[in-house]
């Protein structure tokens, strides 16, 4: 991955509403109390999936809508 855009005080600012707030990492709790990595990945990358996948049906739905409303406003005239 490439190098990111780092922005001053974004996350504790987005964590906590506070800029001088101290955000810890994954890394500062012990490994025994990790949650299933893999799985909380897994479970927002399908998170992420079905939100793309609905906001594309939404616009074709509402493509389809418009489309229908024309022709029908065609054939009136």
């Amino acid at each position: 991955m490439g190098p990111g855009i780092e922005i001053p005080y974004a996350l504790s600012l987005l964590a906590f509403h506070d800029p001088h707030a101290v955000v810890l990492g994954l890394d500062s709790v012990p490994r025994d109390e990790w949650p299933n990595v893999p799985l909380v990945h897994l479970s927002f990358d399908v998170m992420v999936a079905l939100g793309t996948t609905w906001r594309w049906v939404g616009l074709w739905a509402a493509w389809l809508r418009s489309a229908n409303a024309t022709s029908r406003r065609d054939a009136a005239s």
